[in-house]
């Protein structure tokens, strides 16, 4: 009876379907990984954080975990992130130690046995050391499954001895199982503290979580399964509205108004039940799983029944239309308008606000495109200086994520070596502004806090040296050794002066530890000020339109790799404009990432990658244009289920007036009388919309919201004037 365009709605329930099956496996993964971060579980599992520990009491603590875990019998779980060359969670790497007989060892996902006290065994009497429970480089090493899903985190297990051979650091998060009486936890926490070094409290203090890297991929299944949702209940509701003529002529032949609503709309739920099958197969194949199990089966099946659930609901939504037709009413032609017109202007609005949504949401992207050109011009005078845009995880994944100081020792190795060639800076500036001060003074961050903004410049020797400004040789010696030499505007009144100098050296003794990279200045704090006056103005290196892009005297701190502390050795590792070290040319920068010399310091892996100022800009640009590109087509999506909907209600209103249309319409009535009302209505909710646009000022929101009121009354214009005499004929005729 609906022809063809029946295999459009057995397309769409099939990809509902998947859509389902894609988030189905997307849940299933956040709650196996959830799991994961639980292991080993039971109330007996104490929970220790090592971090910052000094690099000569490493293999003490190894020593200790290892001997103590033999002695009391304990079981010793350590688990650490794995990151891909962009800093993204792959997955987890866990290593484990000790009696795995008489702990809480086992894991079971879904009724589904991943790990056994036989299983572990195999693993640490394994005589490889490299041993592994899953795959980790190559299943060479593998002496065990361990099933995950596809395109998602992959978990290995293996022995804490390599894995501190890997990390190459003691640093992490660590869960010791068998301390059952509260005497030996104690002695366990107060020996560990006398070895590492580290307080008790600091021991039993929390570190930092981490995030899924999954949130931007749960968003977007979101959107794509509300928007087919949305097209679904629109495709039905246009079939049942095409067909409602038929309902009148088939109820004089002894048609109820189910039968008429199963024979329009019942195939396409009787489809959605016989694909469930399919959609387990499909749901499996994306799934990935490696072991056969039962209960990740009924998952998947429960996953298919969803979409038959939301089929019927979405054809039950539909064929209220047929349902709550009177025969009487069918007889004559006559549909309930009321109802149809609550459901597609609720349905219109809220895809409406969508696409407000979307028009506000793209004035942020756009607004950093027009930042990034603005951008391009103000640093037009170092446009040729090279910043560090990209540096890969490579073999360091501990210090990303932050467990180990083994990249960070390593760059700064490099920059030592380097920090005196001409061409090589280390340049960073920061404004604290008024805001900023105001926190400090309520937070009491700070006993010593400047009472006005400045700016200060984190600026090495040679880079000092372009800016014109003469410093004594024996304060640049003294900085060489590890003094931190502070250059104070001549400038600035006394008192400042003083506060400037105290809040300095305040800040840069503040948390200092035995676990920081270790250079003169963090061995033996000291501190030399000297004032300074500057003719020029100095380029301050902001990203900040509200800043100045040149200033007269700032506060100058002349970083050398003596004199830095944690501040300046962890962060040369930052990329982009906040980056510390620069190159003043091409030239420069590859004679100093050669892999020669890369490779000295253990940085081939981490692929340095330095380009151009101008080419950085080049780069965020496209970034913010594929940005747009993806939420064109959402916007695009959303355009098109509201066409859809507008064409729907004028559907209706066409239907419901359709006798009225073609006497006015043979009387010489124009277009506008005809329909003037839903022509009034739909330019009103468009002028809202732009008003919405207005006071929340998104320009190119406004533009956006603007061409689609404009194609919207495009499209209902061409729409009812469509057929018109070709209808006034048809009615005429009586057919």
């Amino acid at each position: 009876m609906i022809g063809k365009i029946r295999y459009a709605g057995y397309l769409f329930i099939i990809i509902q379907g998947v859509i389902i099956a894609l988030l189905a496996v997307f849940l299933l993964n956040e709650q196996y990984m959830s799991e994961w971060q639980k292991y080993p579980q039971g109330s007996e599992s104490t929970v220790i954080y090592l971090k910052n520990v000094a690099p000569e009491k490493q293999k003490d603590i190894q020593h200790f975990l290892t001997e103590t875990a033999d002695q009391q019998k304990l079981f010793i779980s350590r688990t650490d992130l794995m990151l891909d060359n962009n800093g993204s969670i792959k997955g987890y790497k866990i290593g484990v130690y000790g009696n795995v007989e008489n702990n809480i060892t086992d894991f079971s996902f879904l009724n589904c046995a991943i790990l056994n006290s036989e299983k572990l065994s195999t693993l640490l009497n394994a005589e490889n050391p490299d041993s592994t429970l899953g795959v980790e480089t190559g299943s060479v090493n593998s002496v065990g499954d361990i099933p995950h899903f596809r395109f998602y985190e992959n978990v290995v297990v293996k022995q804490l001895g390599s894995l501190f051979n890997d990390s190459k650091t003691v640093n992490g998060q660590y869960k010791i199982v068998g301390l059952s009486e509260s005497e030996e936890k104690e002695s366990f926490l107060h020996m560990l503290s006398e070895i590492s070094g580290l307080s008790e409290s600091n021991i039993l203090e929390t570190s930092g979580g981490n995030s899924s890297n999954n949130l931007v991929m749960r968003d977007i299944l979101l959107a794509f399964f509300a928007a087919q949702i949305f097209l679904n209940i629109v495709f039905f509701l246009v079939i049942a509205m095409k067909n409602l003529p038929k309902q009148g002529k088939l109820v004089l032949l002894g048609w109820t108004r189910t039968a008429f609503a199963k024979e329009i709309l019942g195939n396409f739920f009787v489809f959605s039940m016989l694909i469930i099958p399919v959609l387990v197969v499909i749901n499996g194949l994306l799934g990935g799983w490696g072991s056969f199990s039962v209960t990740l089966l009924s998952r998947y099946a429960a996953a298919a029944c969803i979409n038959v659930g939301l089929i019927g609901a979405e054809i039950l939504i539909s064929a209220s239309v047929i349902l709550i037709t009177k025969p009487l009413d069918a007889i004559h032609g006559r549909i309930p308008r009321k109802v149809l017109y609550g459901l597609g202007i609720v349905a219109y609005l809220g895809v409406s606000f969508g696409l407000i949504f979307c028009g506000a949401y793209v004035d942020q992207p756009m607004k950093m495109i027009s930042r990034n050109a603005s951008l391009s011009q103000r640093w037009e005078t170092v446009s040729q200086y090279q910043l560090l845009s990209e540096i890969s995880i490579g073999e360091e994944a501990e210090s990303f994520s932050g467990n180990s100081k083994e990249l960070d020792q390593n760059l700064y190795d490099w920059y030592s070596s380097i920090a005196e060639k001409s061409g090589v800076y280390l340049i960073q500036t920061e404004y604290y502004n008024e805001d900023i001060l105001k926190m400090w003074n309520s937070n009491q961050t700070y006993k010593a806090i400047p009472s006005d903004p400045f700016w200060l410049f984190t600026i090495s020797p040679n880079y000092l040296e372009t800016l014109g400004i003469q410093v004594d040789e024996s304060a640049l010696a003294r900085a060489k050794e590890g003094a931190r030499l502070y250059l104070i505007p001549a400038g600035m009144n006394e008192e400042e002066k003083e506060q400037v100098s105290k809040w300095v050296q305040e800040k840069d003794t503040k948390s200092i530890s035995d676990g920081d990279i270790q250079t003169a200045f963090t061995q033996q704090p000291s501190f030399l000020f000297i004032e300074y006056e500057s003719k020029e103005k100095l380029f301050t290196w902001t990203t900040d339109d509200k800043n100045s892009t040149e200033v007269n005297s700032p506060v100058i701190y002349i970083a050398t790799p003596q004199n830095m502390k944690y501040t300046e050795t962890e962060s040369l590792k930052a990329t982009g404009f906040n980056g510390y070290i620069k190159f003043a040319d091409k030239q420069s920068a590859m004679a100093s990432t050669a892999p020669s010399i890369l490779s000295a310091y253990h940085l081939t892996d981490n692929s340095l990658i330095f380009t151009d100022v101008q080419n950085y800009i080049d780069g965020l640009q496209k970034e913010l244009g594929t940005t747009l590109l993806w939420f064109g087509i959402i916007f695009l999506m959303l355009l098109l289920i509201l066409l859809g909907l507008l064409l729907t209600l004028a559907m209706v209103f066409r239907i419901a007036n359709q006798e009225k249309i073609n006497v006015k319409k043979f009387l010489g009535f124009s277009f506008m009388q005809l329909y003037g009302k839903p022509m009034l209505m739909l330019i009103v909710w468009c002028v809202i919309e732009l008003i919405a646009m207005l006071i929340i000022r998104s320009k190119f929101g406004l533009l956006l919201i603007l061409a689609v009121s404009l194609i919207q009354v495009f499209i209902f214009i061409k729409f009812m004037a469509r057929n018109e005499l070709k209808n006034i004929i048809t009615a005429f005729k009586g057919e």
